[in-house]
């Protein structure tokens, strides 16, 4: 086999053109022939020829392709310097080849040429995702039910692959095209029954309705008990410190009438009260009643007394001490607080009178001594029962002092109502029950006659040793309800409104479907985003692992795209639904009152073109950012409750707060934390 390989390559030397020698260095091959020795080596032979290959790898023959635009791979073997798809260069590293193509919808012909090897494959491209049609129940729909039927329709050109209702729930696809899935359970609130169809090619579709679901309840019936209030034994001490800070500020002759006492020929006016600060002030909580105790150490008191209408002459009383115990009682009293003291005794410790000067009592001095005693004891007598029970009625105050809001435009009057208040060895405890009156409806009656709530059988109030204050979500739901009623929830967002930067990105986004409907419309014309909610939004309060949570629903919102201009073309119509969950915490807003605060941790959104026409491929391109806009949009819920005050203690500073979930379904959030004096007046 050697000796033929040898003798095959002579034959093919021998067959080259001479060379010319005359160029010189060289020499052609018959010197070399000539010149070869025995041991000479036969030149080297050329490298053998490999077959070239080109394949594609992806995509396989007969598939369909989801989208307009094909990632084209392959792989090319053999001596290969360009590969073509085609006809359009693909680039080649190490043995594959790879191609971006932009394809119409339908069948392609797709060929791979390298050299002369070449490869064909025949894929269908669909660009059509599934359409789903929800034909039950409507759009926007309320049922007192629990559960509910979902009827509708999917149809698709390359069939059907996956049908899946909220997630995870799997539905056969060869059910189609008429689909029913019954008697699916509703929770309280707004639910966002959302289905998702994908095709053999892949494309996907999204569709939903909202479903509101619970009790309907009136507006114009107040809240049960919808504040509840616990001042535990720790909170009545810190309840101490404050009233002292109050007592130091107040100038105790203005609780006193003038003249304070007059009796035969006298009449005496207070003119100063003096005592060593601070004074000493105990609250013990007992069955029925707030027990007192006050005493004023080293108290002087001045006084202004008339004899006979002639010459006012300055008299007055010290004491070591002055020392005052009753029993403070808080009761309500046809839905108002009342407050009285009552057991009044009044002890001096080393009285001492002041009475010289006075001509009358110098003939007779005991006669002095007895009625400056007496008026002494009628003035500390008067500003104990005006003075400790005012005190606790202000810091109670308002809960039944009414509260006006404008929140968005709707003007709102808030009004308490004390359904009870009780005193015992735990402390002092109250319930509360609120209305909420809306003063600007928007013409016409409501869709809805009522709000969702969820009447609680809870006589307890939050169980602590300091402050807690309860508030039921039921509140909340028809503070909601009333601003919905007035019609200003949502803003319309344009050039001028606040998120107008927001309406300009959806703008740009907007792509072909304003290309599509409206061919000549300037690209840089402004968009506007209107929004109109046809049922209000409802909450609920829920524990979680860390926190309060608070989840609001929004339910088929109807959003309107159209320009910003005097033409307001109509551009697109959808139906919007958010689902938001918000940690709760509490702070004070901008009045300086307690007020909850609403972190929102997450948001869900639904958003389903309506428009007829801008069904189908392009529908995905406009949901996804509206979906980003209006969950954007959801955070002016929360921020509304930062502009509600919560009606608990007046004159206070609460600290260390923190919330929880109280009640016995965890529907109230709890608000706890301790009193402080409120800071000095600037």
């Amino acid at each position: 086999m050697k000796s033929v390989l040898y003798a095959a390559l002579l034959l093919a030397a021998a067959a080259l053109p001479a060379c010319d020698d005359s160029t010189g260095g060289g020499t052609g091959p018959r010197d070399s022939v000539d010149d070869a020795g025995p041991d000479a080596r036969p030149p080297a032979p050329d490298a053998a020829i490999v077959e070239q290959t080109v394949e594609f790898t992806s995509p396989t023959e007969g598939a369909v392709i989801p989208a307009g635009f094909v990632n084209v791979e392959g792989t090319v073997s053999g001596p290969v310097r360009a590969v073509t798809v085609n006809d359009r260069e693909a680039a080649v590293n190490q043995g594959r080849f790879t191609l971006r193509l932009q394809l119409d919808s339908g069948t392609h012909e797709l060929v791979a040429r390298a050299g002369d090897a070449e490869d064909r494959i025949t894929i269908t491209v669909d660009a059509a995702p599934p359409r789903i049609d929800i034909t039950s129940p409507a759009r926007a729909t309320y049922t007192a039910d629990g559960q509910t039927d979902l009827e509708f329709t999917i149809t698709d050109d390359a069939g059907l692959a996956q049908v899946l209702f909220d997630g995870d729930l799997f539905v056969e696809p060869g059910l189609g095209p008429d689909f029913l899935l019954s008697g699916l359970p509703l929770a309280i609130g707004w639910n966002i029954l959302r289905l998702q169809a994908t095709d053999t090619a892949g494309n996907q579709a999204n569709e939903h309705v909202s479903v509101l679901h619970g009790e309907l309840q009136d507006p114009a019936v107040a809240v049960p008990a919808a504040i509840r209030l616990q001042i535990g034994p720790a909170g009545i001490d810190s309840l101490e410190a404050v009233v002292l800070e109050l007592l130091a500020r107040q100038d105790l002759t203005a609780f006193l009438p003038d003249p304070v006492f007059e009796g035969g020929p006298f009449r005496a006016s207070v003119t100063d009260i003096t005592y060593r600060d601070p004074p000493i002030l105990e609250f013990t909580p007992t069955a029925g009643s707030l027990r007192v105790r006050a005493r004023l150490e080293e108290a002087v008191l001045t006084l202004g007394l008339t004899v006979l209408d002639n010459e006012v002459y300055e008299v007055g009383a010290g004491a070591a001490a002055i020392e005052v115990t009753g029993n403070i009682i808080p009761r309500v009293v046809d839905g108002q607080l009342s407050v009285r003291m009552e057991d009044l005794e009044l002890t001096f410790t080393d009285l001492q009178v002041q009475a010289g000067g006075v001509p009358r009592f110098e003939e007779n001095p005991e006669e002095g001594r007895a009625l400056i005693e007496e008026i002494a004891g009628q003035v500390i007598t008067l500003v104990a029962e005006r003075l400790l029970p005012d005190l606790v009625a202000g810091l109670l105050g308002r809960l039944d002092d009414p509260i006006n809001l404008e929140l968005l435009g709707a003007r709102l009057q808030l009004g308490l109502v004390p359904d009870v208040i009780v005193v015992s060895e735990l402390g002092l405890s109250a319930r509360v029950s609120v209305s909420v009156a809306l003063e600007n409806p928007a013409p016409g009656a409501p869709a809805l006659d009522g709000y969702i709530g969820t009447r609680v059988r809870w006589d307890g109030v939050p169980e602590t040793d300091a402050v807690g204050i309860a508030i039921d979500d039921d509140l909340i739901n028809l503070l909601f309800y009333q601003v919905w009623r007035a019609g200003v929830l949502f803003p319309r967002l344009d050039r001028q409104s606040d998120l107008g930067m927001q309406a300009g990105l959806v703008s740009s986004l907007l792509g072909s479907l304003v290309r599509r409907t409206n061919p000549d419309l300037d690209p840089e014309t402004p968009i506007a985003i209107g929004t109109a909610l046809p049922l209000p939004p409802v909450v609920r309060v829920q524990k979680q692992a860390d926190a309060v949570g608070l989840v609001l629903g929004i339910g088929d919102m109807v959003v309107d795209v159209d320009t910003d201009d005097a033409a307001a073309l109509d551009l697109l119509d959808g139906a919007a639904s958010l689902a938001l969950t918000a940690s709760v915490g509490v702070t004070a807003n901008e009045a300086g009152a307690l007020a909850l605060d609403l972190d929102v941790v997450d948001t869900v959104a639904a958003f389903d073109v309506t428009t007829p026409a801008l069904r189908g491929p392009d529908e995905n391109s406009v949901e996804v950012p509206l979906n980003d806009l209006l969950g954007r949009l959801g955070v002016i819920l929360p921020g509304l409750l930062r502009e509600v005050p919560i009606p608990v203690l007046d004159f206070v500073t609460f600290t260390d707060l923190r919330v929880d979930t109280v009640g016995p379904d965890g529907s109230f959030i709890g608000v706890f934390g301790n009193l402080a004096p409120p800071p000095p007046a600037p």
